[in-house]
């Protein structure tokens, strides 16, 4: 009947849905940082169709890494001033826009609202030290992700904290990963390894980077 079609329709809209979001997701994790945000200046749809696929396939697992960031967050001793970069929809500036005492710039390649400052997150609107914490959940995308993690460097305090959480595959090498890290700056503090999905690691910025 008219219900089995509009069924079968709609698994099929979200078939093709899940194929788009794959072949973005390849994008990102294949190209710069750059590139990306001009593919997204382009055609700004495509940043919509992403992220419309990345909360459809992250409301699967057994925890969201951003609530994880919030709770974290909600510890930690105000004032705050906390960099999110690759944002997405601003959740955690969203999370925090009660408190007076907590700033949160949320940066990514397309603005999904008013709370997004739009850029390429290797190179963002901030001076340099001043954010207590730098956040990438599940941002880290881009062969130039090296660059982000440099770019949080230098936004960050001395003894400021930088907060990852990341799909366990991009991380092929957990060694080679804290390396880069402590070359970069960072003392790796922590290493959780608990989720299934994704790893969660802390470090802080404790020298300048090693050249």
């Amino acid at each position: 009947g008219r219900g089995r079609g509009m069924t079968a329709s709609a698994a099929l809209s979200g078939r093709l849905e899940g194929a788009h979001f794959r072949y973005l997701n390849e994008m990102l994790y294949t190209s710069t940082g750059g590139a990306a945000k001009t593919m997204f200046d382009e055609d700004p749809s495509l940043f919509h169709a992403y992220h419309t696929g990345f909360r459809k396939c992250v409301e699967q697992w057994p925890e969201n890494p951003v609530t994880l960031m919030i709770e974290y967050l909600e510890d930690c001793p105000r004032p705050l001033v906390v960099g999110d970069f690759g944002c997405g929809d601003a959740a955690i500036a969203q999370a925090f826009a009660a408190e007076e005492d907590v700033t949160v710039h949320s940066f990514d390649l397309h603005a999904a609202n008013e709370m997004v400052v739009e850029c390429d997150i290797a190179n963002v609107p901030l001076s340099d030290g001043v954010l207590d914490i730098a956040v990438f959940s599940l941002s880290l995308m881009g062969t130039n992700f090296v660059d982000f993690l440099m770019e949080a460097h230098r936004t960050l305090k001395m003894n400021g904290v930088l907060q990852i959480a990341e799909v366990r595959s991009r991380i092929e090498s957990e060694k080679e990963f804290q390396k880069a890290l402590e070359l970069i700056g960072f003392d790796v503090e922590s290493v959780d390894n608990e989720n299934t999905m994704f790893v969660l690691y802390g470090a802080r910025k404790r020298r300048k980077p090693k050249r």
